[in-house]
């Protein structure tokens, strides 16, 4: 219809004629006036009925990143979105899992939703994975969660529990499914327990140092997540020759709760204590009542054994500093290894009196300052030897030694003359870094 009218106006002679209001107009005038008006009415049109419907906006995804470590060097660093998900649909999660020890671990993370409906948070469990990772090693992955279908739009939490010898390592995200304006709200214990009762256990994980399978040597260093804090528990080491070496402790408390066992088992006689060859033993944790709580099976190498080297430790002893010789695993590096063992503390009970200014487990667990990300302990992050200069890096936890400047000068002299003794490489001077930093670092 359109084009036909159009069609007739061109075929008409361009004449003048009178519009309605009576105006004198050309024939020219009105097609250009209908060409006008065709545009119009073609606009409203597509206006009208091609235009797109307007589409709500949806609210920013905003993103999360967090990172978990413990002290022993196990790193859990995840990320993701807070908002955006949907019942039924898929969520994209990032995991990295590294292992910054020395020994082989083997694990387990599961992802879950938490449902704060009740005091005790239900649990689903989004995914499940075991892994393996040799030392120095780590892992990155993506996770695709998909939402239960019948999730009802709300607040809930997503959490992170990463199985390790060692206990659970435990991390909680508030997320909001659906349109809603609800909030989780902060995470509380029993979010935790639930999210790791959800999550398998695995066989003998309550023992995180000795490893399985590990070869050893008096005295052996022990980190154990058992029992109650306060309890009084025995560590018990049997060879298979049927020697047997008995030591109670007093538990402390674990950060991520329950009791935890730092300390070192050793022979504690002022006559020659017994000297069994080399061979396998089995250590077992148990409580008052005799019950078991954690066992592992290890090698322990005779202080003849060829795999062993002497070293120097220095202790303090009131405001000197006096050597212990003591035989160590050679791992073809003595240093680091003479610094890991300065690190665990004096021989336990010993009759020297030797002390240590380097803050223990008990100081970093108490120490005010402590952070979120602080282990249990101190540990040796690296260690280099260049043209005669050592750098020993310590972990965050060295902070905890509480100030003064004569602790400051023992921790020094500790960490010096225990480096000094090695001539391959020679030491000629010692650095002292906590957690990468040099600068203003171990201050009275």
């Amino acid at each position: 219809m359109i084009r036909r009218l159009f069609t007739h106006n061109q075929a008409q002679p361009d004449t003048p004629i009178r519009d309605a209001s009576g105006a004198r107009r050309t024939t020219q005038d009105l097609r250009a006036s209908a060409v006008m008006s065709l545009f119009i009415i073609a606009g409203l049109l597509v206006a009208a009925c091609g235009a797109p419907a307007p589409t709500p906006t949806s609210p920013p995804l905003e993103p999360f990143s967090a990172r978990r470590e413990s002290g022993e060097g196990f790193v859990v660093e995840w990320s993701g979105n807070t908002r955006g998900h949907e019942p039924g649909q898929t969520s994209l999660f990032e995991l990295t899992i590294t292992n910054e020890t020395e020994q082989n671990w083997q694990g387990r993370f599961c992802l879950e939703l938490l449902h704060k409906d009740s005091p005790q948070p239900g649990v689903s469990t989004l995914e499940t994975r075991p892994f393996e990772l040799e030392p120095g090693v780590g892992f990155s992955t993506s996770i695709e969660a998909r939402m239960p279908q019948a999730l009802d739009p709300g607040a809930y939490g997503l959490s992170l529990v990463v199985r390790r010898p060692g206990g659970p390592m435990v991390d909680v995200v508030p997320i909001q499914v659906g349109d809603t304006s609800e909030g989780y709200g902060a995470a509380t214990q029993a979010d935790m327990d639930a999210a790791a009762e959800a999550c398998p256990p695995l066989a003998g994980e309550a023992i995180e140092l000795p490893r399985p399978g590990a070869a050893l040597v008096l005295p052996i260093h022990i980190l154990a997540h058992v029992g109650e804090p306060g309890q009084q528990l025995s560590a018990r080491l049997i060879w298979d020759d049927g020697t047997e070496l008995v030591q109670s402790y007093t538990t402390l408390e674990d950060p991520e709760g329950g009791g935890l066992l730092v300390d070192s088992l050793d022979w504690t006689m002022e006559t020659q204590p017994p000297e069994p060859p080399t061979q396998p033993a089995t250590l077992t944790l148990r409580n008052e009542a005799g019950d078991s709580l954690a066992e592992v099976e290890v090698t322990v190498l005779s202080p003849e054994d060829p795999d062993t080297a002497r070293i120097d430790l220095y202790w303090a002893l009131g405001e000197l500093l006096e050597s212990e010789q003591r035989r160590v695993l050679d791992t073809g590096d003595l240093p680091a290894t003479s610094l890991e063992e300065l690190l665990w503390g004096p021989p336990p009970r010993n009759l020297a009196g030797f002390g240590t200014a380097i803050p223990t487990p008990e100081e970093v667990l108490s120490y005010p300052g402590r952070e979120d990300d602080w282990g249990v302990r101190v540990r040796l992050r690296s260690l280099t030897i260049e043209n005669g200069v050592a750098t020993a890096d310590f972990s965050k936890e060295m902070r905890a030694y509480g100030g003064g400047s004569a602790r400051v000068q023992m921790i020094r002299d500790q960490v010096s003359q225990t480096l000094m003794q090695f001539q391959e490489p020679a030491i000629d001077q010692v650095k002292i870094a906590v957690d990468g930093e040099t600068e203003g670092i171990l201050q009275p």
